[in-house]
């Protein structure tokens, strides 16, 4: 009985020895936080491009002339400038020349307006270098609205010498303020080699070129015109009308009316 009662017993106390502690269990395995998400690296912005630039920036090796060439950026010549430029004019030369390159296109214009104006003021005949810088740059310039004050100032200047250059421009000038500018140089310069071509000009598109033409046959007194006049009192613009009519008095003597069959019976 004592034997059954011990082992009993021993087999409670193994039975309870066999029992795990709560620390000697295995521990759970966490899963591992999940990866931070990749950093956003921004593309680098585009670098600007930068423009070559081109044409001169100076002009001459003289500080005072070189400042008074390249600060004339506005729509005029300015003051300061001039009263440098007139009082050095004959150093002035070479830096103006050399103005008309310049990559500011008003600096090119007032470079050419200011060279102009100066030779008039003084009485001076434009050089052989002259001329041929002033031509060039009515040839190659690319800027219509700078074509065209050079070729408005350079008439004024009535200088036979550029005949050949504002004949081509009347001709062949993809601007029309050009074309106009050249008719009135060969008018001034009572160019009579333009003729014809001013002939044809009476039936350009833009108003004022046939208007300018006009005035130029009138200056030639060109009796080649008459046939070509006539018609153009057809014309239907008021203003050619006006200026054919002026022409055909002048050139002819007579004071008929702007009525076209009047001076077309004339013209016969």
């Amino acid at each position: 009985m004592r034997h059954s009662i011990l082992i009993s017993m021993l087999l409670t106390a193994l039975m309870f020895g066999c029992g795990g502690k709560e620390e000697d269990k295995p521990a759970k395995v966490q899963a591992p936080p999940p990866p931070p998400p990749p950093e956003v690296v921004p593309e680098p912005e585009p670098e600007p491009k930068v423009e070559k630039v081109v044409g001169l920036v100076k002009v001459s090796d003289d500080p005072e002339l070189n400042k008074a060439v390249t600060s004339m950026t506005k729509s005029g010549p300015g003051k300061k400038s001039m009263v440098v430029l007139r009082k050095r004019f004959k150093a002035a030369i070479p830096a103006l020349v050399r103005g008309m390159e310049h990559r500011v296109s008003n600096v090119r214009s007032n470079s050419a307006m200011v060279l102009i104006f100066l030779h008039k003021q003084k009485n001076k005949r434009f050089s052989k270098d002259v001329v041929n810088a002033l031509s060039l740059r009515l040839k190659e310039e690319k800027d219509k609205d700078v074509r065209a004050l050079i070729a408005k100032t350079l008439a004024k200047a009535k200088d036979k010498r550029f005949n050949d250059v504002y004949l081509d421009l009347l001709k062949n000038d993809t601007s029309s303020d050009v074309r106009s500018n050249a008719a009135k140089g060969l008018g001034l310069n009572r160019a009579k080699k333009a003729e014809l071509s001013l002939i044809e000009a009476l039936n350009d598109e833009d108003t004022w070129v046939r208007m300018e033409a006009a005035t130029a046959l009138r200056k030639l007194k060109s009796r080649k015109a008459l046939p070509a006049l006539v018609r153009t009192l057809k014309d239907g613009n008021s203003m050619v009308r006006d200026r054919v009519h002026k022409a055909l008095k002048s050139i002819t003597g007579k004071n008929h009316s702007s009525n076209s069959d009047a001076w077309s019976a004339y013209a016969r």
